[in-house]
């Protein structure tokens, strides 16, 4: 069975234009990276049936096995 993730387009993520979706999402203490401003345009957020569940830094590649293991983790969940 093939999954599908979303992506979001690149949008203003901090500052007085940021988007409401992460204004919720920063304060957020998620793991590994913890709360506060969004870095780099690469920040990654897991998001699982509605719930933020993990924050990875920009240079965490998308495939790296931290990430991969939060979404099979998640997707067992099912």
């Amino acid at each position: 069975q093939i999954k599908k993730f979303h992506l979001l387009p690149k949008v203003a993520v901090n500052g007085e234009d940021d988007r409401a979706f992460y204004k919720h999402l920063t304060p957020l203490d998620l793991k590994p990276k913890g709360p506060g401003k969004v870095s780099w345009n690469f920040e990654k957020f897991v998001i699982s049936k509605g719930e933020p569940v993990a924050r990875f830094e920009p240079k965490t590649e998308p495939d790296a096995k931290e990430v991969t293991d939060v979404i099979e983790a998640e997707l067992a969940k099912d």
